[in-house]
């Protein structure tokens, strides 16, 4: 039994929370570049992606939440772990068509994060927030 287990049996949830993988998108919410930023200081949020009930009510649990902004974004999907190449092509894509980066983190959505895979084939699409 895990944490959130013996958790919700002392307490139960008010609603049903399906906290499996076919139920939740995983998310990595990048703060920092890792080619500008020493490592000890790059923020990164790891985060689980849920109905807003379900996150209403974890956060009763003491779960953090936080929210994405709606809006455009410049999309790109790709496989791999050491995506660099991908970002930048990404970042230069948004700059050559004239389009300008909101002031709000890019985010990655990990598509088999939840799922056993070797990290080449780790597939994930790269969002940036953009006007």
């Amino acid at each position: 039994m895990n944490n959130l287990d013996k958790v919700f049996r002392e307490t139960p949830p008010s609603i049903e929370i399906r906290l499996g993988k076919d139920n939740c998108e995983a998310l990595g919410i990048c703060h920092d570049d890792p080619r500008q930023t020493a490592e000890e200081n790059i923020r990164y949020d790891a985060a689980l992606a849920w109905t807003k009930a379900e996150v209403v009510e974890l956060a009763k649990y003491g779960f953090e939440s936080k929210i994405i902004v709606g809006g455009k974004f410049a999309r790109i999907a790709s496989k791999g772990y050491d995506n660099f190449d991908v970002w930048y092509a990404l970042y230069a894509w948004i700059e050559q068509n004239g389009y300008t980066f909101r002031d709000e983190p890019p985010f990655e959505k990990y598509l088999n994060a939840l799922e056993e895979h070797e990290p080449t084939e780790q597939r994930f699409e790269i969002y940036v927030p953009i006007e």
